[in-house]
């Protein structure tokens, strides 16, 4: 028989640091511990020492289609720490807004940065793309 009720719990972290709740994208603040409930569900956090202000992508304005174009990303800490290892989920999205798959993927971000290369299929429509970064 399987158990699927959550139940409540406390997560105490090693030290109070920025907590990120990484399976709902939210900010759940400078804290030593966590009220949440376990359940068959998942749940990801990251612990860093720093808060991030947001996660700066930069490119080409315009891309072409069976071309390659590489574009940077950036974690922008509270206070200008230095940012440390991080892994940014990237997502691009077509003219439609529909979400691109085939782009997608996790970028590895030493120290905070990264860049991606996105090689433009020969087929794409004409259009604005939205290219979004998070952790």
């Amino acid at each position: 028989m399987y158990d699927n009720n959550p139940y409540p719990a406390t997560v105490v972290f090693p030290k109070e640091s920025h907590v990120y709740d990484m399976m709902n994208g939210t900010y759940l603040g400078l804290i030593p511990r966590i009220e949440t409930n376990i359940s068959y569900r998942a749940q990801l956090y990251a612990l860093l020492p720093y808060r991030v202000r947001a996660v700066d992508v930069t490119g080409p304005r315009r891309c072409v289609a069976g071309q390659a174009a590489v574009f940077h990303m950036q974690v922008q800490t509270q206070d200008g720490v230095l940012p440390s290892k991080h892994v940014f989920r990237v997502e691009v999205f077509g003219p439609e807004q529909q979400p691109l798959s085939y782009y997608a993927a996790n970028v590895v971000a030493e120290k905070g940065e990264a860049d991606m290369t996105i090689p433009w299929a020969l087929n794409e429509k004409p259009g604005r793309y939205t290219i979004t970064a998070r952790m």
